[in-house]
């Protein structure tokens, strides 16, 4: 099935240099982290996207933390149903992370794309 992970992650608000490289670390071992455990479920991750640092529409608390601004990313990726909860799962326990949103897409790739196989043209 093709599901969308829609993710807020946690962004600094500083220009100390060294804690914007600790920031980008955290972000890079998250989407390492949502990828790896799609690939070692023999899924396939089709698109990772960097949506941008944002105002949340409201302040946000998540970990004993109030959030007003976030790192938005989007991943489209195909698995079974059971990887998508235990990503999910594991996601709600991360504490990079102020929400998450799984959404399916497709349960197939042809309901998804316009792409028509050659022998069928």
């Amino acid at each position: 099935m093709l599901y969308e992970l829609l993710l807020i992650a946690k962004s600094s608000t500083t220009r100390d240099i060294t804690k914007l490289t600790a920031q980008n670390e955290q972000l890079k071992s998250l989407l390492t982290f949502c990828a790896k455990h799609v690939l070692d479920n023999n899924g396939v991750v089709r698109e990772i996207t960097n949506l941008g640092q944002k105002q949340l529409p409201y302040r946000m608390k998540r970990h004993q933390e109030i959030f007003d601004q976030g790192q938005y990313f989007a991943m489209k990726f195909d698995s079974s149903p059971k990887t998508m909860f235990q990503l999910k799962k594991a996601l709600n326990l991360n504490e990079t992370v102020i929400r998450n949103s799984i959404v399916k897409l497709g349960s197939s790739l042809a309901s998804t794309t316009d792409y028509v196989p050659p022998e069928k043209m």
